[in-house]
């Protein structure tokens, strides 16, 4: 039996949300809440694929000659499976050669670290769950397929990963779980541009769970309808957040986390005035309670992403103001989440039992 183990990292945006879209660059950090992927082989009978935070039972399937797939439950055609479904029948496609007699193919996804536990059930953190799967599941299908590491490579994931976002989608999250670290990431006329960065140890940060999950699809529709509908203010407002992003990379670059903290506030204002302008809470009550909370204590706070709830971030250039901030955010209720920096991005490995 041939069994392969893959996870890759979850992120959090620092900085450059919305922006990002259209050639700024960002500052992101990949997360230790991974994903991880298990497949082993199996009589072709036992074929299925289990992903049980999705909140469904595990889903039987037959591979044919080719790498063909047949979903043998309803419940393959649920939405929140579309992105297992894509990817297996992807892989399987282009890894199984014409004629060959496939052989059985057990599929487990578990992503529960990147959910957080409540009352009626799992809700997603807003940590790039489906890009940490994408690049998790990708990896080790290939490695399966091939008997071996396949390079993944960035652009190919973005296309494979925008066919479930409308098209959208910068790719920033993909680039975390893929590499890892601290990264700038841009998006480039010629595709994305990756570059690892080092966070000094002396600079804390704590991330801060809203309560609330939030649908980034919704916020970016929001923000491409207004941009098309006004376009000159659009512009200024894409230069700020462009401005604001490239001082704050410049700060870390050069180890100024005074400037950085104040360009990491001057960023969630900006979120607040893309809220504003869209009619949406892109900085909802949640997030401007926390700012309220911990800024008066000499620290830097944004949401993560495209707002709306999820995560968001507490950044201090020393321990005591991050303490204070911490025990103001618990006492109000809320909860500080036990993320660290993910040093590495894909970790892969096979076993031949």
């Amino acid at each position: 039996m041939v069994s392969v183990e893959a996870s890759a990292p979850g992120k959090a945006v620092l900085i450059g949300e919305y922006a990002v879209l259209h050639g700024t660059p960002a500052l992101v950090m990949a997360v230790n809440r991974r994903a991880r992927v298990r497949l082993r082989s199996c009589r072709p009978e036992e074929s299925a694929l289990e992903a049980p935070q999705l909140g469904m039972p595990p889903v039987p399937f037959r591979i044919f000659g080719a790498g063909r797939v047949e979903w043998l439950s309803s419940a393959a055609e649920r939405p929140e499976f579309g992105l297992c479904r894509r990817l297996l029948e992807q892989e399987l496609a282009r890894g199984v050669d014409p004629g060959s007699a496939p052989g059985g193919l057990s599929v487990s996804i578990d992503t529960s670290e990147l959910y957080v536990g409540k009352d009626d059930g799992l809700t997603k953190l807003g940590l790039g769950s489906s890009a940490a799967v994408t690049v998790a599941l990708t990896a080790a299908l290939r490695a399966f397929l091939t008997g071996g590491r396949t390079q993944l490579n960035l652009d190919e994931l973005i296309t494979t990963h925008r066919t479930g976002q409308a098209g959208r989608g910068s790719g920033i999250d993909l680039a975390a779980s893929l590499h890892g670290g601290v990264l700038a990431y841009r998006l480039a006329a010629s595709g994305p541009e990756v570059e690892a960065l080092s966070w000094p140890p002396d600079w804390p940060l704590a991330f801060v769970w809203s309560g609330a999950a939030a649908s980034t699809s919704g916020f970016l529709d929001c923000f491409s309808r207004w941009q098309a509908e006004h376009p000159t203010q659009a512009e200024a407002l894409r230069r700020e957040m462009d401005e604001c992003a490239r001082a704050a990379l410049a700060s870390l670059r050069s180890g100024k986390i005074d400037a950085l903290m104040i360009w990491v506030n001057c960023y969630r204002l900006l979120m607040g005035k893309i809220g504003d302008q869209i009619q949406a809470a892109v900085v909802d009550s949640r997030h401007r309670e926390l700012a309220a909370l911990v800024v008066r204590t000499g620290v830097a706070y944004k949401p993560c992403g495209a707002g709306g709830g999820d995560v968001g971030v507490i950044l201090s250039g020393s321990a005591e103001p991050l303490a204070r901030a911490r025990a103001r955010v618990e006492r109000a209720g809320y909860r500080v989440l036990d993320l660290e920096p993910a040093v590495t991005g894909l970790e892969l490995s096979m076993a031949d039992h």
